[in-house]
């Protein structure tokens, strides 16, 4: 019974580890690799991020990607464009993916959110250090 109520508190005390971590995150972050992501927008607010690594047999990173949530910070509907710049540790520039979001609006004076998933695949893939996410209205 002891060792029962050790592994619920062991539980119970990751989740709310996890969830201190995951909350609040407006800037730059670091997740458990050490990944860094800067984030620049007047636009919209990171509400959080996750970097996932796919490695091969070797494991060599063959994939990185970023995913998030995303809210409204504006009093009106907006379209966006987030684009995911993936620089090396030298900070040289390796790439960048896109993605857009149409019709992010406010929903019964509740600002909208909504997450997202970029994902970089290249024969640089296993140089990638950090990324810089910006977030630009569709016009």
């Amino acid at each position: 019974m002891k060792k029962d109520a050790i592994k619920m508190l062991v539980a119970i005390i990751s989740i709310v580890l996890l969830s201190l971590m995951l909350c609040g995150c407006t800037g730059t972050g670091v997740n458990k690799d050490n990944f860094d992501v800067d984030f620049e927008s007047d636009i919209v607010n990171l509400l959080e991020y996750n970097i996932e690594f796919t490695k091969n047999k070797g494991n060599t990173i063959t994939q990185a990607t970023v995913t998030g949530t995303i809210k409204n910070k504006l009093d009106r509907p907006v379209d966006v464009k987030i684009t995911s710049e993936f620089y090396d540790k030298n900070n040289n520039y390796l790439g960048e993916r896109v993605y857009t979001i149409e019709g992010l609006t406010e929903k019964d004076g509740i600002r909208d959110t909504t997450t997202f998933s970029i994902m970089y695949k290249g024969d640089n893939s296993n140089l990638i250090n950090h990324a810089k996410l910006f977030v630009t209205e569709l016009i």
